[in-house]
């Protein structure tokens, strides 16, 4: 929508597609003060952002709010606006507005899936982490990881993954990332099988692995899920003696 504003906030014009984002016709509004429309709570964040465009001619400013339609809902709305109240055949604030009410959902629903998702990990009686797939390093890990293996948070996320591997297994722990884990594509999900891992202190445990490539903080990354299966390992032992 191409608008233009009196130096009060007052529309001087609409274009019509007015009609398609908010649903008034242009006529309907002319002469009203635009700031009207404006959701209660953002209100004060567009009359400042309408005061620095008074104030600074050459700049461009952009903001976002919740504007009311006219069936009373709200939409969310981009505007792009410039004073150009100088220029006499404007002479006007011109804005170019766009909805962008479609975006801002799919915003809160990343969040709300982000925060889910954070609660499952944190909550999780199994130890879990997320390493960068190139450099190997740990990027997040789970308190249930953090007591298991009795390295602080801040420990894990100086070392890389192979790590925790016994010195025997580093080379295949190599291996099964590059021939597998890399080839998969990302959302993959896999089963590694039997690992032994060392914790802080020296003590090895025989650990089940489960994997998922995932993109974490903008880069390729695997999901770990380590299930501590030694006690089991060594019952089935002793019963085979």
């Amino acid at each position: 929508v191409l608008t233009i504003l009196d130096g009060t906030g007052q529309f001087l014009y609409n274009s019509p597609s007015l009609k398609t984002v908010l649903g008034y016709e242009p006529k309907d509004v002319a002469g009203q003060n635009a700031f009207g429309l404006v959701h209660a709570d953002d209100l004060p964040t567009v009359q400042r952002a309408f005061q620095r465009a008074l104030e600074n001619p050459h700049e461009v400013i952009t903001t976002e709010f919740r504007c009311r339609r006219q069936d009373n809902s709200y939409c969310y709305l981009e505007v792009v606006g410039q004073n150009q109240l100088d220029d006499p055949e404007i002479a006007g604030v011109v804005l170019n507005t766009r909805d962008i009410t479609d975006r801002k959902r799919a915003e809160a629903d990343l969040r709300e899936g982000e925060k889910q998702y954070r609660l499952i990990f944190e909550g999780s009686p199994t130890p879990m982490w997320v390493t960068d797939l190139e450099t190997n390093k740990f990027l997040e890990v789970n308190e249930a990881a953090v007591q298991h293996y009795g390295y602080s948070r801040e420990e894990f996320l100086s070392k890389a993954a192979r790590d925790i591997r016994t010195s025997g297994e580093t080379e295949r722990y190599i291996k099964y990332l590059d021939e597998v884990v890399k080839k998969h594509p990302e959302t993959a999900f896999g089963r590694a099988g039997l690992w032994r891992h060392q914790k802080k202190k020296g003590e090895i445990s025989d650990v089940e692995i489960k994997w998922s490539r995932i993109s974490f903080r903008g880069c390729s990354a695997v999901l770990v899920m380590a299930h501590d299966v030694t006690e089991r390992k060594r019952a089935a032992e002793a019963l085979e003696k």
